[in-house]
């Protein structure tokens, strides 16, 4: 969202003989963001092996032994590095005000933090599981290279960050049939048809997470 109309990005952006964006919002940003020729500007959307994901043959309850967690209960879960702009927080929070209403909903977090970046988020996310008595709802496990098998472990995937260009597991998650609850931010927008293909909430907001998620439980 940052204009970068200055001389020195404007000379860069015009020795280009093309600039690909993943995303219609992402090309029209470059277009009111900058000076460049709007004629050189495409979009190429992200792509995924969808096969890997709608055709992996492993059961619900066997990624979930693997993974260690309930198989009796409801999961919410979400992927990703472990870093305050992708709102694993406001998940865990979401969480406990449901735990409030006596919904036996958990959520499953996988990822690892960035190198040398995040030890505070992780340690505030910790803590909060600790003061909240949420060490049986809340399970963090760290990244696996079997992405697919994890998607099979949840009963929905929560896409909480702040602002996603373009968000990979998103579309991993609808590739594995996996119901989305993604922010009203970025490119996750665009990824769910403005809430056609997904629900939206807004960004860092627990309570309306919380809403959608109870709302998911009472839609079949």
């Amino acid at each position: 969202g940052v204009s970068k109309k200055d001389i020195i990005h404007t000379w860069r952006f015009n020795a280009l003989n093309y600039w690909i964006a993943p995303l219609q919002i992402l090309a029209k940003q470059v277009k009111e963001k900058t000076k460049i020729n709007p004629s050189k500007v495409n979009m190429i959307p992200l792509a995924i092996d969808v096969e890997k994901f709608a055709n992996n043959n492993i059961t619900k309850e066997e990624a979930r032994k693997l993974l260690n967690v309930p198989e009796d209960a409801i999961i919410a879960g979400i992927i990703g590095r472990i870093d305050e702009q992708k709102g694993q927080l406001t998940l865990i929070k979401a969480i406990k005000i449901l735990k409030a209403k006596g919904l036996n909903v958990k959520c499953l977090i996988v990822g690892s933090k960035t190198l040398h970046e995040a030890h505070k988020y992780e340690t505030a996310i910790r803590e909060y599981i600790t003061a909240n008595v949420l060490e049986n709802d809340v399970y963090l496990r760290p990244f696996n290279e079997k992405v697919e098998m994890v998607y099979k472990a949840f009963d929905l995937f929560v896409m909480a960050s702040k602002w996603e260009s373009f968000g990979m597991v998103t579309v991993e998650s609808m590739a594995s049939g996996i119901p989305v609850i993604g922010t009203n931010a970025g490119g996750t927008v665009e990824l769910l048809d403005k809430g056609k293909l997904g629900t939206l909430f807004e960004p860092f907001n627990e309570q309306e997470l919380a809403e959608k998620i109870e709302e998911f439980l009472k839609n079949k």
